[in-house]
């Protein structure tokens, strides 16, 4: 049976090992995934950190940290869903989807707007994601197509006041809308 709860210090190491063999064979990130998730984890305090345990085993874990959508009049904070990871002899058994549907529910529980993701086009609106182009809304890195750019806002909220922004990952994630 699979579990998902927040991580602790003890998970850490666990963590690091689920996301190095999660993306050692993948043709998506830049393989720094778990240099990544120990940067966010020291230098973004927003943010939230899951992880599936199956038998006291880490089997997964994703990670939540703090994204601004600015607009000409405003800026709005919501969060962005990145990296998500899931042991190789675990994948396509439900264990991504149980993480997505507890971090988004946590999230939008605790009131947080939106959350965006760069994804599968394939596998993130089955959760309610939608292309963020559909909203005028656009990520900032220069390498990655902006169709796999996905938006899910919380059903209290509107979508309409966010309409035409830039999305702001944590800089730790690198630089981000350095053209136009």
């Amino acid at each position: 049976m699979i579990s998902i709860r927040e991580e602790t210090s003890h998970d850490l190491c666990a963590i690091r090992e689920v996301t190095l063999a999660a993306f050692a064979a993948s043709e998506f990130g830049h393989n720094g995934e778990a240099d990544l998730i120990d940067a966010l984890r020291t230098s973004d305090s927003d943010h939230l950190s899951l992880v599936a345990h199956s038998d006291h085993d880490v089997v997964g874990h994703i990670l939540f940290t703090s994204v601004t959508v600015r607009t000409p009049q405003q800026q709005y904070l919501g969060m962005g869903l990145a990296p998500m990871s899931v042991s190789p002899q675990h994948q396509r058994n439900g264990v991504g989807s149980l993480l997505v549907t507890e971090g988004l529910d946590r999230l939008f529980g605790d009131g947080c707007q939106f959350v965006v993701v760069l994804g599968h086009p394939a596998y993130y609106p089955r959760f309610g994601f939608q292309s963020a182009s559909r909203f005028g809304i656009l990520h900032g890195f220069s390498e990655v197509p902006q169709d796999l750019f996905f938006i899910c806002n919380n059903p209290r909220f509107t979508m309409t006041h966010i309409i035409g922004g830039r999305a702001y990952y944590h800089p730790v994630f690198g630089p981000q809308h350095t053209s136009t």
